[in-house]
């Protein structure tokens, strides 16, 4: 039973939001998104290492198209720090 509730706890602690700067991500987003390096800034691990295993069939540089679209559109605070 501890084995399923801390398995499930390490799911949840995996989805939980992380803080990052805005300015910082767009540009790993820019300049790395073909290979996942702002994946793993933002320390989505799982996604990253995906992405720099398929780095060459470009599927990860539209992947990280996406992601900027989508971090574009949210609000950042006062301090420049967004929620992913």
């Amino acid at each position: 039973m501890q084995n399923e509730i801390k398995t499930t706890d390490r799911s949840r602690a995996a989805r939980s939001p992380v803080r990052v700067n805005r300015k910082t991500y767009l540009r790993l987003a820019i300049v790395l998104g073909w290979c996942g390096g702002h994946r793993f800034y933002c320390k989505k691990y799982p996604t990253a290492v995906l992405c720099l295993l398929f780095f060459w069939t470009g599927l990860p540089l539209i992947h990280a198209f996406f992601d900027i679209l989508v971090f574009l559109a949210q609000p950042a605070d006062e301090e420049g720090y967004q929620l992913i």
